[in-house]
């Protein structure tokens, strides 16, 4: 049974907004511990040929590692 929640519309955008953003976050955490999960742990939720693609991304790709240190740098 699912049930469907109704705001004022006034109040529907702020409501979606911190949805959105609830997601966001939660859908990074995801992802950041399956790329730095150990390679006998099974991702549930991940195909094996996408959890291979990400560990080759954040590893092997120069592009990707050097987006990844100006982003980093770009945080402090």
């Amino acid at each position: 049974m699912q049930q469907q929640l109704i705001w004022d519309p006034q109040h529907e955008a702020p409501v979606r907004r911190e949805w959105q953003e609830k997601v966001r976050v939660r859908l990074k955490d995801m992802v950041h511990k399956a790329a730095n999960a150990p390679p006998h742990v099974i991702i549930t939720w991940m195909t094996n040929d996408v959890h291979a693609a990400l560990k080759y991304k954040r590893e092997i790709d120069e592009e990707f590692q050097k987006r990844s240190a100006q982003n980093k740098r770009n945080k402090t």
